[in-house]
């Protein structure tokens, strides 16, 4: 009777062991999920810098391919471009999952280069610029660099 009172109090105690075991394994297990997960999700406002920063990007890459292409132009010297876009970056949802993403739209350009009094060169230039982007003529300008 008291053998099998030790064999109770024995496994008895083992039993909490391997509960406390146990719940350290998946303590520690919740703690690295959970780390990971966390890791991989961006805030709000790191996504909105992030798209911000792209649109940025973006924005400075066509001044500058517009400023190289007014330069190639006949009766022009240096040139300078700044572009108005519509607004940052479209990103489209799938559930949790990026689906795609859609770049902003521009809306105005204006540029100033050596030779823009030039009548002859500013119609140039405005042909140039609605020919690359879906804008009206009265969406650029073209004046003189000073």
């Amino acid at each position: 009777m008291e053998d099998e009172h030790v064999f109770a109090r024995f496994f008895g105690a083992l039993k909490r062991k391997w509960l406390w075991a146990l719940l350290a394994l998946v303590g520690v297990a919740l703690v690295v999920v959970g780390g990971t997960l966390t890791g991989e999700k961006k805030t709000a406002a790191q996504t909105a810098v992030s798209e911000e920063d792209r649109t940025e990007s973006y924005r400075r890459a066509l001044e500058a391919e517009i400023a190289e292409m007014v330069r190639a132009l006949d009766g022009v010297g240096q040139a300078r471009a700044m572009v108005t876009l519509s607004e940052g970056e479209r990103i489209t949802y799938s559930g949790s999952r990026v689906a795609g993403s859609e770049l902003p739209q521009v809306c105005g350009v204006a540029v100033l280069c050596e030779g823009g009094a030039d009548p002859a060169v500013q119609a140039e230039i405005v042909r140039l610029l609605t020919a690359l982007f879906p804008i009206g003529a009265h969406r650029v300008y073209v004046g003189p660099l000073a």
